[in-house]
């Protein structure tokens, strides 16, 4: 391990340091002034037990926000979430692609977008599953919650949650008309406007519309050709449609429907080195660049990707189309959920990784086009028994997914044209079926059991067919094109209720990630399947709401082991890059998570979260190894020390006849590897970033104006996974205006 300014043991010091001076500044004299529940912190519901929770008695490591919190922090998509949760880390642009996200939870994440391999953080939005993390990087407009569960939720989530899970609720249409609409223009040039509208159609059936759209010029502008490169151009638009029918008691029938657009451009290469060095390789055979919709016309003609590459664009787009149905049926003290879910993704790219990297004699570029669709069926059911003593979830799950990728790799030699070095169509397919319960006993009053287990069959299949190499076969395979795996993946806890505010658990879970193959294969040798990757983590924690429910303070800790871990990686000094992702070793993680939560006066909240974690490899396979692992490399985006802290302060204006309110939050992480290979060049720094923001809003809560900044230190950062690295946005400011009217 490399040396690091800040220690576990002087981050946790500092840290309580800092919340105890917090609270001694909002001391007795607020109270006095208020009510106990004027100044009570809000009861956040959760559903990471798959059913309605208070946050604080469930025995899960879970940060979550609601609606308001969001607006308060400045979250606007799923990348904002790295701020706030301890132990997460996400790497923006996996891959280099500009709609992704590849969260890592306790250290375990992965960058690889390639659908052959999966990811152990599950993204889920609304209950359905979403499998390919090249569209993860989600707006959150219009959404009622947001939860992140750390640690392997393999019992009620199921496969490829060794990790964790990011859990996504949408709005639901309500009985009351309103309609709202929110314009921000900013640092440049990027305007966003977002608008919804919900309406009763009759007493029992409510609908709801909403919409957003964005345009960014980009922050980094081409030294060699100023006029028309704009590197990190984006553009996108979403429409979401909702009902909602309610007939009678017993049912509640929430249907939606979803269409999202992306596109952004040079994702791969807005490197700092991009303004400092010669002609970026693209530009090196490939004519004047052109405005995002009007470059792209010409970026994407072609039948093939193959074609792509000769218009000289390093580009990225998504289309994505979303149907969910949940059919809630609520019984005599049994509750039904069917749910139904559809997802469609097209996804395009072409990227150059490399280019006027110094330490790279050669570019790399890629082309890919893909096709990815899931179907989902879910029903479940809850309810209690024995007067409530004895609680209960359970279901059955199926999902279908199939992919289709064609995408080829390029070197350019010297700065040369690139020629082609790799070209395959893959197409694999994915059937799963899948078992799960759970049951809470409360043997006493204050003493509850929990115990559970899910059950997952997993048919893997695989077609592939390599144009170049033409040595590559299916008989290469140094595996298999097919197989099913089936596991357990139980759970067990116990609470103890020590009073109505404090609650303590330890917990034991299993989880597993699916098993799949190298997709990113260059030569028969590295083209082969690999195993699932499994863990079991041991957790024990507290949940306490002290100081009539002013503060809120909850710990976790956590340790965790992991069996055949799925390392993407690639060897040093290979020409062309050779890419390995198997099963290369075992790892045992462990650390400890805080968070905290205050009122410290009329008006005025803080709150602070520390992460610590102690991540190392203790056993690893001969091709980890040779692509320069050993016992003593940094665990991949596994830094030592996160913390942010963060606080909310509303005054009336009465000459105004509203509320100011000001919010300021700072987000502290350790350095922390970002390559596929274990060299001290690819560690990021430890980065401090600061967000802020006023606020002003009507009494009538009809319109509000909000100027706020982010990065407002202007702090330079990498944000991807891939081997050439993004830069993070710089400082950005915008100006927020919203409107609404019932």
């Amino acid at each position: 391990m490399s040396h690091h300014s800040i220690t576990h043991r002087d981050a946790a010091v500092a840290w309580a340091a800092l919340m105890t001076a917090l609270m001694a500044a909002g001391g007795p004299a607020g109270a006095q002034q208020n009510t106990a529940q004027e100044l009570a912190l809000e009861e956040i519901v959760v559903t990471a037990e798959r059913r309605e929770a208070n946050l604080q008695t469930v025995p899960i490591s879970v940060t979550a926000f609601t609606a308001a919190e969001i607006e308060r922090r400045q979250i606007t998509d799923t990348f904002d979430l790295v701020q706030f949760v301890p132990n997460l880390s996400v790497f923006h642009n996996a891959s280099s692609l500009g709609t992704a996200n590849a969260y890592y939870i306790r250290g375990i994440g992965n960058p690889e977008s390639v659908a052959t391999t999966d990811v152990p953080v599950g993204t889920y939005i609304d209950d359905i599953y979403v499998p390919r993390q090249q569209s993860a990087n989600l707006n959150l407009f219009e959404v009622e919650r947001v939860e992140v569960l750390r640690g392997p939720q393999g019992t009620l989530f199921g496969r490829n949650t060794t990790g964790g899970a990011v859990n996504i609720v949408s709005r639901k249409p309500e009985d009351d008309f309103y309609a709202k609409v929110e314009g921000v223009y900013g640092r440049f040039n990027r305007m966003e406007g977002r608008a919804t509208v919900n309406a009763p159609l009759s007493s029992t059936v409510f609908a709801m519309v909403s919409a957003f759209a964005l345009d960014d010029d980009g922050f980094m502008t081409s030294v060699v050709n100023p006029a028309n490169d704009d590197y990190g151009e984006e553009e996108g638009w979403g429409v979401r449609g909702a009902f909602r029918l309610m007939p009678n008691d017993t049912v509640d029938w929430n249907i939606s429907a979803t269409r999202l657009y992306t596109a952004n451009f040079l994702a791969g290469t807005a490197a700092p080195a991009t303004l400092r060095n010669p002609v970026p390789i693209a530009q090196t055979y490939a004519g004047a660049w052109r405005r995002t919709t009007e470059r792209l016309a010409s970026c994407s003609t072609g039948e093939t990707p193959r074609q792509w590459l000769a218009n000289g664009c390093a580009w990225n787009e998504v289309r994505e189309t979303a149907a969910t149905s949940n059919i809630k049926l609520d019984f005599d003290g049994v509750t039904i959920n069917v749910i139904t879910g559809y997802r469609n993704m097209d996804h395009r790219y072409s990227l150059d990784f490399l280019n006027n990297r110094p330490e790279f004699v050669s570019g790399f570029l890629i082309t890919n086009d893909g096709s990815h669709n899931l179907f989902s069926q879910e029903v479940k059911l809850s309810g209690a028994l024995m007067d409530g003593r004895l609680n209960y979830v359970g279901g059955a799950f199926y999902m279908k997914e199939d992919n289709l990728t064609d995408f080829q790799d390029y070197l350019a030699f010297n700065r040369g044209a690139p020629g082609i070095t790799a070209d395959r169509l893959l197409e694999n397919d994915t059937k799963s079926f899948a078992f799960y319960t759970q049951w809470d006993y409360d043997i006493t009053d204050k003493l509850r059991l929990t115990a559970g287990v899910r059950w997952t069959q997993e048919d893997k299949t695989l077609e592939l067919d390599f144009f170049r190499p033409t040595v590559f076969t299916e008989a290469n395979i140094a595996g298999s094109n097919d197989f099913t795996s089936a596991r357990w993946t139980p759970k067990v806890s116990v609470q103890y209720q020590f009073t109505e505010d404090v609650m303590a658990y330890a917990s034991a879970t299993n989880g597993f990630k699916s098993g799949g193959w190298n997709g990113r294969a260059t030569n028969t040798n590295a083209f082969r399947d690999f195993r699932e990757e499994t863990v079991w983590s041991y957790e024990a924690g507290m949940r306490s709401d002290l100081l009539d429910d002013r503060l809120r303070l909850n710990v976790t800790a956590f340790w965790a082991e992991f069996e055949d871990l799925q390392i993407n990686s690639a060897i040093p000094g290979q020409t062309p890059p050779v890419f390995i992702a198997q099963n290369s070793g075992d790892s045992r993680t462990k650390g400890l998570e805080l968070e905290v939560s205050a009122v410290l006066a009329e008006g005025w909240t803080a709150f602070s979260s520390l992460g610590l974690q102690d991540a190392k490899f203790t056993r690893l396979s001969r091709e980890a190894l040779t692509a320069g692992f050993t016992l003593d490399s940094t665990v991949a985006s596994s830094p030592d020390v996160s913390w942010a802290i963060g606080t909310t302060y509303e005054r009336p204006v009465d000459e105004l006849g509203g509320t100011l309110s000001f919010s300021a939050s700072g987000d502290y992480t350790e350095e922390k590897l970002r390559s596929l290979v274990p060299t001290s060049s690819a560690l990021i720094p430890e980065t401090f970033i600061v967000n802020g923001g006023v606020t002003y809003e009507r009494d009538d809560e009809r319109w509000a104006l909000t100027l706020e900044c982010t990065n407002c230190l202007d702090k330079k950062y990498y944000i991807t996974a891939s081997s050439g690295g993004t830069q993070a946005d710089p400082l950005r400011w915008g100006l927020r205006v919203r409107y609404r009217f019932d």
